[in-house]
């Protein structure tokens, strides 16, 4: 349709119809499927005003203004009209509208000399000004006065404006009704419509990157029919395979898989496209098998090779891996049996799916043959340098031929020119890759956590897998220069200087992690000495943190006021020592104290006439039997107990604590070191601190004791292993709401297993300083024979132990985890009391 024609008519709909309503269709197909297009709205008082009419001075004013010739019509405006009535006060603000329409033979007057521009328009006359815009104009020699609309009705008929509408009596000078002129301007507009575009739904199933097409070329599989008008002739039928030339707004990689609403012209260019977001794209691996797939948590759709009815869309249209097409049985079966399961089915490591109502209806699969960040790019994206997963994370170059890009916003396609440093690189059958642009975040490191045998890094609360893959692994560094592969057994050592510190990261396609870099810089800080290595040493600074520090061949370690060079061996676990890292790599260690000296040199805390520790907050002093001291914000304290010369508790610790958690009938004592006698060690600090006798610089407790009285204890089901030394264990309460509890550096808690139920001491700051395994994996389970129940609690359970019935009495406060009761032949694990009753149940 020429955009004239299409204009005019949309601007003579927004004259017919000036009120913008929703309503109910009318039974009129014509005038319905103008509505359904929007170009028919409807009035205040629920009706189309079907049977209203439309003045000729509108239509004027709608001709010229679609033809964008308003400002002639200005300049015409100041012109009197050849039409007597158009030069009345009241009508002159269309006079130059009626002057403009009249000199183009569009609208005629009438013979007395007016052009009677109130009157409502004519079917002779709105048929005239349709045969003129849609540019075809009869012979109208001959044919005056009376005879005047005779060619063009004549011509109407002939080219089907006037189909199927009714003229009232056949007067063609009788008054227009909307009705009639709505199935005018349809019967106007479809003709063209018919011929020149067609409707369907459809699945995108090929694109240049899997078929032998052009980059602006696409084929689709028909679906249905669209939206077509009434009686258009279409071209292709359902299950047809169409190719298109796509317009350049349009992206072929976009649209591959994609279910679309789609226009097209007689030569098979898209003219509009629009995607069915009513379908899901999924992206992530899948498991496929014999007739379904699996997504990565655990959903299944099944997968058809032919519809089930005949007028169904059942069946999975496309199947492709690494861009080669296969029949869906092949692509179970044929493929390379390192990516199998012992059962036979084919592990995708990544795919596009275009899922619904639990049917697949499109594949598209990779297999990688390496996965890695991005370090640099060179001659417009001919040289690709990435990190690759040796131990000292060397560089590798690519040289790249087909590529496509993934963003949160799904697919697209880009050049060799658009790689950046930072995306990550999916590389596949040597020199194809996809490339995620997005791929960089940022956020603090919490910890590193393992579940079920799988590596995970936690960064501001969320979890992506460490990958330990061949080509697969993911790299790191600690200041953003030197990188190492990030093995994931060694995972939490590795990264354990970034514990609370800002980093970046870098995520693949699966949101597992492929680079982890942190910004550390030189630092000197007062330390406690956990544990002592070969190589290595774990230090607990004054915040608490417990952080391992490496050595190297250029690390010096010395003893305070002296010059004498030592080595590693020299410190003990307790030892007080000054440190000075770039990093996790120890510069200078220097021994301040050691625990037995602590120990030996530890005073007694003062205690007031109400037999409280003499510690004042409110005034920051501590009284022991020696003296007064002053303490700061600066102040490190720490707590060091030894039984004999086992050192059994150190911990970072605060005066607020000591006073609010000490056991009062303890004997606690204190080693203070202080400003002046920091400052007389002579460690090479660069950090100043004042030199006064009586104000600590540190402060370190032993004796201490926990008061009794503050220890909670609650019971979780672990999410997460939990190793010995980990600084927090994660699991959910009865109710399957996560928790998470942080770890008392002191404390000695087993090594747990996920799954396990334990209960955990808390102090009076919600540390774990104790716990006790409730449950494990390796406990025998029980069929639930009966369950007693009176006054709504659970009184007894009896259990089938080798086909002899066990009756055990219940806890007045049992936990149940896995289920929200017991119930007759469930199978459980339970622990018991003290008594013998069930405390805690898992029921499997």
């Amino acid at each position: 349709m020429n955009k004239r024609l299409l204009s005019l008519l949309i601007a003579l709909m927004m004259v017919l119809s000036t009120v913008s309503i929703s309503m109910a269709a009318t039974g009129n197909d014509k005038v319905d499927w103008l509505i359904e297009k929007g170009l028919v709205t409807g009035y205040p008082d629920g009706t189309y005003g079907l049977e209203r009419n439309i003045t000729r001075a509108e239509v004027a004013a709608m001709v010229t203004r679609t033809l964008e010739q308003e400002n002639v019509a200005a300049t015409l405006q100041a012109i009197s009209s050849r039409f007597t009535d158009m030069n009345l006060s009241n009508v002159l603000w269309a006079r130059g509208y009626v002057n403009f329409v009249d000199g183009q033979g569009i609208v005629n007057g009438y013979p007395d000399g007016t052009f009677g521009p109130s009157r409502n328009i004519t079917y002779a006359e709105i048929i005239k000004i349709l045969v003129m815009v849609n540019g075809d104009i009869p012979d109208t020699t001959g044919y005056e006065g009376a005879l005047w609309a005779v060619p063009y009705i004549t011509k109407a008929v002939s080219v089907g404006i006037t189909e199927g509408v009714t003229i009232p009596n056949d007067n063609y000078n009788g008054i227009a009704t909307r009705e009639k002129v709505f199935e005018m301007i349809y019967n106007t507009m479809i003709k063209k419509v018919v011929v020149e575009q067609e409707i369907y739904k459809g699945i995108v199933i090929e694109n240049s990157r899997v078929a032998g097409l052009d980059s602006d070329e696409i084929s689709f599989i028909v679906f249905q029919p669209g939206d077509n008008p009434p009686g258009a002739n279409l071209r292709y039928k359902k299950d047809s395979q169409v190719k298109i030339t796509l317009p350049a707004n349009q992206d072929a990689e976009t649209l591959l898989g994609k279910v679309v609403d789609v226009t097209i012209d007689k030569d098979n260019n898209a003219v509009k496209l629009t995607v069915d977001n009513s379908y899901t794209y999924y992206n992530g691996p899948i498991i496929a098998s014999e007739d379904e797939i699996t997504l990565k948590d655990g959903t299944k759709y099944d997968v058809y090779l032919e519809d089930r009815f005949t007028n169904s869309i059942d069946k999975i249209y496309a199947v492709y891996h690494n861009d080669k097409d296969y029949e869906y049985d092949d692509y179970v079966s044929a493929l390379n049996r390192s990516n199998r399961t012992d059962d036979g089915r084919f592990v995708a490591e990544f795919v596009k799916a275009t899922l619904k109502g639990g049917k697949t209806f499109f594949i598209d699969s990779f297999t990688f043959d390496d996965i890695a960040p991005v370090k640099e790019v060179k001659r417009n994206g001919d040289e690709v340098y990435v990190y690759d997963d040796t131990i000292a994370a060397g560089i590798t170059e690519y040289n790249l031929d087909e590529i496509f890009a993934f963003t949160s916003q799904g697919f697209k396609s880009i050049a060799l020119k658009d790689i950046k440093a930072k995306d990550v690189v999916h590389v596949y059958d040597d020199d194809r890759a996809i490339v995620r642009q997005d791929a960089v975040d940022e956020g603090e490191f919490d910890a590193v956590r393992v579940s079920s045998g799988y590596y995970y890094v936690e960064i501001d609360g969320e979890r992506y897998q460490i990958r330990d893959t061949n080509f697969k692994r993911p790299v790191y560094s600690l200041d953003g220069s030197k990188f190492f592969t990030l093995l994931a057994v060694n995972s939490s050592t590795a990264l354990n200087d970034l514990r609370n510190e800002d980093v970046s990261f870098l995520l693949d396609l699966n949101n597992h992690v492929q680079l982890i870099s942190g910004d550390l810089e030189f630092s000197e800080k007062l330390v406690l000495l956990d544990n002592v290595g070969n190589r290595d040493i774990s230090a607990i600074d004054a915040s608490g943190a417990k952080t391992t520090y490496r050595t190297d061949n250029f690390s010096r370690f010395l003893f305070a006021n002296s010059t004498a060079p030592r080595a590693l061996g020299d410190f003990s676990r307790g030892d007080i020592a000054y440190l000075f890292n770039e990093g996790n790599l120890i510069d200078t260690l220097v021994r301040m104290d050691t625990a037995s000296n602590i120990d030996t040199n530890a005073v007694k805390v003062a205690k007031t006439t109400r037999g409280a520790f003499d510690i004042n907050l409110n005034n920051a002093w501590i009284r022991l039997e020696s003296g007064v001291f002053e303490y700061t914000d600066t102040t490190n304290v720490f707590i060091v107990e030894l039984e004999g010369s086992a050192i059994t508790r150190l911990e970072a610790t605060t005066m607020k604590k000591i006073v609010d958690s000490a056991n009062p009938d303890s004997n606690l004592r204190a080693h203070i070191i202080t400003e002046r006698d920091f400052n007389n060690m002579n460690v090479g600090n660069e950090i100043r601190y004042g030199n006064a006798t009586n104000v600590a610089h540190t402060i370190i407790f032993t004796d201490y004791v926990l008061d009794d009285q503050l220890l909670n204890d609650v019971t979780i089901q672990l999410e997460f292993n939990y190793n010995s030394g980990d600084d927090e264990i994660i699991g959910s309460d009865f109710d399957g709401k996560e928790v998470e509890y942080v770890v008392a550096g002191f404390a000695n808690i087993p090594d747990l297993d996920a799954g396990d139920i334990v209960t955990l001491y808390l102090d009076d700051s919600d540390l774990v300083v104790d716990a006790d395994v409730r449950i494990t994996g390796s406990n025998r389970a029980y069929e639930v024979v009966d369950v007693y129940e009176r006054s709504g609690r659970i009184q007894s359970i009896t259990l089938d132990d080798d086909g002899e019935d066990v009756e055990y009495l219940v806890s007045r406060d049992l936990l149940i985890f896995g289920a929200d009761d017991v119930r007759d032949r469930d199978d459980i694990l339970f622990a018991v009391n003290e008594d013998d009753e069930i405390i805690v149940i898992l029921v499997e």
